[in-house]
């Protein structure tokens, strides 16, 4: 860490180009069950990760996804669910994750006899921080 960085907490709420791609999954054919695991994925709930799909697809009703998707990006939404490379979790797995996890996924083409070319990872983020402490906290805009 250079020494203009040392005491300081950075924060970014920087805009980075975010994917949504037209994934399903088994778990999504039973609204009811879909609902309860994405209530408690959402809230951090790591007793839901064991009903969590293992693989997803394409819908069928998303048209042109396969003919524009030549490979997958690095982070990106699939059926409500936060997706990274194999290349992101290496970096996620270099800071203390906590109790949040990242669960493999396969990731299939429309017809799901084709997997995209690489390791995928369902991102269930746990950990949340709701407090700032400007008491302790030094050299930050008032």
């Amino acid at each position: 860490m250079s020494e203009a960085a040392k005491g300081y907490a950075w924060h970014s709420n920087a805009s980075m180009p975010f994917h949504a791609i037209g994934f399903t999954c088994e778990l999504a054919r039973d609204q009811e069950a879909f609902t309860r695991h994405w209530i408690g994925f959402a809230k951090g709930d790591i007793t839901v990760r064991g009903g969590l799909p293992k693989s997803m697809w394409i819908a069928s009703d998303a048209p042109d996804e396969d003919q524009k998707l030549r490979e997958l990006p690095d982070s990106f939404v699939a059926g409500d669910f936060f997706i990274v490379s194999q290349k992101m979790a290496f970096v996620l797995q270099s800071f203390n994750l906590g109790s949040s996890a990242l669960l493999q996924v396969e990731m299939l083409k429309k017809h799901r006899k084709e997997r995209f070319d690489g390791n995928f990872y369902m991102f269930h983020v746990t950990e949340k921080k709701t407090a700032f402490l400007p008491g302790q906290s030094e050299n930050y805009d008032k």
